[in-house]
């Protein structure tokens, strides 16, 4: 057991309310949630898990039952917790709509996932925010007029497994909405007659008439669907292919999980250099950035990268234990030596 860095503290840290810790399917944020509660937990750190109903940890305060419509039911998970913060030292708030900043006189640290729908300040001056990239965080600042301190998100890399051995096909891989851009990837592999998987979530949180659109350029010839795979299958997919393809051209990313994730496994990514994607494909030897889509259809992808450079750039850069390191840096300075920000 590692050292404790943070002696005779309490921390709670509370998760958002869509799925559990971890996540019975795939659900990046609520893993990254479960990779630091554990990280924290091996370092000894006395840390309890506000989560949903059907969470795991050694230390849990349950909500309620798990909800797609974390708009409307956060503040019913919040009724439920809110009068036991007050025995805790520290608050991570890892929430959408942090109601815990409703709590009087309590050190929070507020982490922020994607590009935040708020438009305004939280209510208070110094609200304590995380972001997870230099894009996120100026993107934040300039919306509500608030600072940030950058950690980039990790992943576990015994849960993704390594190949040097790649199958001749590329992969697209996220949720099925316009903006990932689903239909660039497939224009690309019919124009130079290369394999491509498209996979992702088509049932919850996606728009039906694009996902049959979607479907319909499968049929036939070079492009395979899968839609909705497994966390199993879907490690076993990226760790399999030639290239991650993440055609990012009409939206600005605060990170990418998936991109760090097909690091991992040894696989090159391919994507824009739009939002967040500069900070993860830092250069060449892990993957390729377009300026425009036009770019990236004309480009046949014919590169050659090491597997094995790969794995040891993310494992340099983007691991949980990584993530977890630097967050219990910042929770040092925010108990020891009352640091605040924003």
């Amino acid at each position: 057991m590692t050292k404790n860095p943070l002696r005779d503290t309490k921390i709670v840290m509370i998760a958002p309310s869509v799925m559990t810790i971890p996540p019975e399917s795939y659900g990046g944020i609520e893993q990254c949630i479960h990779d630091l509660y554990t990280k924290l937990e091996k370092m000894g750190i006395d840390i309890t898990l506000v989560a949903p109903i059907g969470s795991k940890a050694s230390k849990l305060i349950p909500t309620i039952e798990p909800t797609r419509e974390w708009k409307d039911e956060e503040k019913k998970a919040f009724d439920v917790y809110w009068n036991k913060l007050g025995e805790f030292d520290l608050i991570i708030d890892h929430t959408h709509q942090a109601f815990s900043y409703l709590i009087r006189d309590k050190k929070i640290v507020k982490v922020l996932y994607g590009l935040s729908t708020w438009h305004s300040p939280p209510p208070r001056n110094y609200p304590n925010l995380i972001t997870h990239s230099e894009y996120h965080r100026g993107h934040t600042l300039g919306k509500i007029g608030k600072d940030s301190k950058v950690i980039n998100l990790g992943v576990n890399p015994n849960k993704y497994t390594f190949s040097d051995v790649k199958d001749n096909y590329y992969l697209c891989l996220s949720v099925m909405l316009p903006h990932k851009g689903h239909l660039i990837a497939i224009d690309w592999a019919k124009k130079h007659n290369e394999h491509l998987i498209i996979a992702g979530e088509d049932v919850d949180r996606v728009e039906k008439p694009y996902v049959e659109t979607v479907k319909s350029m499968c049929y036939g010839g070079n492009v395979d669907y899968s839609g909705r795979v497994s966390n199993e299958m879907k490690v076993d997919l990226l760790s399999h292919a030639k290239g991650l393809i993440l055609p990012f051209f009409s939206v600005n990313e605060a990170w990418s999980l998936l991109a760090v994730e097909s690091l991992m496994c040894g696989t090159p990514c391919f994507s824009s250099t739009l939002g967040a994607m500069p900070e993860i494909i830092r250069n060449r030897n892990v993957g390729v950035l377009f300026n425009t889509k036009e770019s990236f259809v004309n480009d046949p992808l014919n590169y050659d990268f090491n597997p094995h450079e790969i794995r040891k750039f993310a494992m340099k850069h983007f691991t949980s234990e990584i993530m977890a390191r630097k967050h219990v840096d910042i929770y040092r300075k925010v108990i020891f030596d009352n640091e605040v920000w924003g």
